[in-house]
């Protein structure tokens, strides 16, 4: 995992010598505050990749049986090295209904792999053996929710460093905080391009790698947090 976090020392300070409504809610009058903002932001290397399998009968106007379509599959994945027990669930066929009507057959796949290796390993051994129906649906990393709490927890830390160099300016300093907002910043995610395959956007995207990539690559998950606090000054 590759993480660098930068600290972005964000703007707006704003004084007040009157009585606020934070400083009501704590039967307080006339007490003069600074509310600052603080940002912070980390990249990461997504670990955790989904990628969506369909095997189809229709593609071959039957002439394919599932049976064969199953096989196939199989073999490109033990080819690319993926555990099938592991890593390779259902997550919906055709009924048996289906079956008895002699109608088009199908079978979905979730396959999980951890990187872009793997991943260009699987897209290369499914289009040997004629599987082209995948696509690359989530790119995340399995510790997100932990990594957003610590940019998190390094953005209040900026906010304080603003709010004394502000304060220290003017001869004063800074007591306890009395107000703490979270604006929530979601992580961004990049698209994906893949050799021989379209290109595929994933949520919250920002970007994309085009077909003139040598390989396959996920760009890092960027992750950004902005808070504000509100301290007494002293």
């Amino acid at each position: 995992m590759k993480k660098t976090l930068f600290a972005a020392f964000a703007a707006a300070a704003m004084f007040t010598t009157t009585a606020t409504a934070s400083a009501q809610n704590f039967g307080q009058t006339d007490i003069p505050t600074i509310e600052v903002s603080g940002t912070a932001d980390t990249y990461v290397t997504p670990n955790k990749i989904e990628i969506s399998i369909t095997i189809n009968q229709a593609d071959s106007k039957g002439k394919i049986t599932m049976t064969e379509l199953e096989n196939s599959l199989a073999k490109a994945l033990r080819d690319a090295g993926v555990d099938l027990p592991k890593q390779l669930v259902v997550t919906d066929q055709s009924s048996s209904t289906a079956k008895k009507q002699n109608a088009y057959q199908f079978k979905k796949y979730k396959l999980s792999l951890t990187n872009a290796t793997e991943a260009a390993a699987v897209f290369e051994n499914l289009a040997a053996n004629g599987i082209t129906n995948a696509q690359v649906m989530r790119v995340t990393h399995t510790d997100i929710k932990k990594l957003e709490l610590e940019v998190k927890a390094e953005a209040v830390k900026n906010a304080r460093e603003n709010a004394l160099a502000l304060a220290g300016a003017i001869g004063q300093t800074i007591g306890e905080a009395i107000k703490i907002q979270d604006y929530n910043v979601m992580p961004v995610y990049n698209a994906v391009n893949i050799r021989g395959f379209a290109s595929i956007k994933l949520e919250d995207t920002a970007g994309y790698i085009s077909n003139d990539m040598p390989e396959l690559q996920f760009q890092d998950i960027h992750i950004e947090q902005r808070i504000s606090v509100t301290f007494r000054l002293k």
